[in-house]
């Protein structure tokens, strides 16, 4: 069949807590800008606070 494929998807295991204080350390100690800035992580907290409200 044309347009038709397969497309394959590969994982690697790591530590996502572990690297999201990787980069904050990077960040505050060799001036990395960092992944995720303010405004997005505050937009983040609060669609996690109002999922949390909605639940319980």
């Amino acid at each position: 069949m044309p347009d038709f494929g397969v497309d394959r998807a590969s994982w690697t295991d790591h530590d996502s807590l572990e690297a999201e204080q990787a980069g904050f350390v990077a960040a505050c100690l060799d001036a990395v800008p960092p992944v995720v800035r303010a405004r997005e992580g505050i937009a983040a907290l609060k669609v996690a606070l109002a999922v949390e409200a909605a639940i319980g």
